[in-house]
């Protein structure tokens, strides 16, 4: 649970995770060998800067052309640095340029190019594909949020509140439609 360190800790640092946490992992440690465990991942829009890293992780894997494309997308928020807020402040006061474009054309380039991605490595890679396509829903996500922050007539909530249950459903429908073996 320490990794969970921005706001809002009550949503995932409180008893009721902790609890769950718990018995994940005394589900998992009661599988048999060699039985796939069950994982718990976060979904939250805060963590811009790390789903654009494993973006480029998988990128430079696959296709490294495709993650210098990515790269320079996603150099649009290098003038502010990690700080996010300021972003959304900035782009508010049009005193710098949105990253809309930029991070829309990113996932609607590996969505593309994902048949592409799982035929030149010549074995399945779904789980690896799924984890980078879902970070970069994350960064095109956060990136709304952020700008919506300082909008007076949308609630930034809603937009975490819409991302949150779209990912778990996503998950399962693509987790649930698998054989055992592939979830």
């Amino acid at each position: 649970m320490s990794d969970f360190r921005r706001f809002p800790t009550w949503m995932w640092r409180n008893t009721v995770v902790v609890e769950f946490i718990e018995w994940l992992r005394a589900y998992n440690d009661a599988l048999p060998a060699g039985a796939e465990k069950v994982g718990f991942y976060g979904l939250d829009l805060y963590s811009l800067h790390a789903s654009m890293k494993a973006v480029l992780r998988y990128l430079e894997k696959v296709d490294p052309e495709a993650a210098k494309r990515a790269r320079e997308r996603y150099a649009c928020f290098d003038h502010v640095g990690e700080d996010t807020q300021a972003y959304g402040l900035m782009t508010r006061l049009s005193l710098s340029k949105s990253c809309e474009e930029e991070v829309v054309g990113q996932l609607l380039e590996l969505q593309r190019r994902a048949a592409d991605h799982m035929r030149r490595d010549g074995r399945l890679i779904d789980d690896e594909l799924f984890y980078a396509e879902q970070n970069a829903r994350l960064v095109r996500n956060a990136e709304a949020y952020y700008r919506a922050v300082f909008l007076e007539e949308v609630s930034s909530w809603n937009l975490r509140d819409r991302h949150m249950p779209k990912r778990s459903m996503r998950w399962l429908a693509i987790s649930v439609g698998r054989a055992p073996a592939q979830r």
